[in-house]
């Protein structure tokens, strides 16, 4: 079995590792373009014996967003089993070890990401959470943000495609991490908020400005 473990050269696979000598050269001094930033990125169709173990984990978090198939991953909070339609994100720095299904192999997406915000960015969203598989919708938006990513880097280590690639990578983690949650309706007494919602709710009535200023007890020259 372990002669036929693969980290990679599947049929059809689609896959980039930025040179740490190209991330160095192009965003030296930067620090937003070193806030974050993509190191690899992959696809997997039916990885069949697929695996990979790294005691130590890597500088990086991996997301992982199975569209087929299923696969298996141990880490320091436990052992999981990715199906279809469901995603993981490994954090930077633990143990991971990760195989597809023998029967059954995974078809995967995946980026690593890293930057001097990596820590900050992983705190902010308790990112641990996410090790666990958490479910989540077809989002074609998914895939075209992926595909955005790699295309930017196939043509070449520019400074304007790895950049390109780097803040794409931005919205494509907001799609996981945010999932389809809608925005917050703000709860502060906000004459601006409220103004747009009685004109929304009173959109077939014609109001002058100073009427709407008296009905929220606001200047009229503001």
């Amino acid at each position: 079995m372990a002669a036929s473990r693969r980290r990679d050269g599947f049929d059809g696979e689609k896959q980039i590792d930025i040179p740490t000598s190209v991330l160095d050269k192009q965003f030296r001094g930067s620090d937003l373009q070193n806030a974050l930033f993509l190191t690899h990125i992959g696809f997997y169709p039916k990885a069949s014996f697929h695996y990979r173990e790294r005691k130590k984990g890597c500088n990086a978090n991996i997301l992982f967003y199975c569209l087929d198939g299923k696969g298996y991953y141990d880490t320091h909070k436990g052992s999981f089993e990715l199906t279809a339609n469901q995603f993981a994100i490994l954090p930077a720095g633990h143990f991971h070890r990760y195989q597809a299904d023998i029967n059954d192999p995974w078809t995967i997406h995946w980026v690593h990401f890293s930057g001097m915000k990596l820590r900050e960015l992983n705190n902010f969203f308790d990112i641990e959470q996410f090790i666990a598989p958490t479910p989540i919708k077809y989002n074609e938006k998914i895939i075209e943000a992926w595909e955005e990513m790699y295309n930017a880097l196939k043509s070449g280590y520019t400074l304007k495609n790895v950049s390109h690639s780097s803040f794409c990578l931005y919205r494509f983690i907001s799609l996981f991490v945010f999932g389809e949650s809608k925005p917050e309706i703000a709860e502060e007494d906000d004459p601006i908020i409220e103004s747009t919602y009685f004109l929304k709710a009173n959109i077939d009535k014609i109001f002058s400005i100073d009427e709407i200023a008296c009905r929220f007890s606001y200047s009229a020259s503001h």
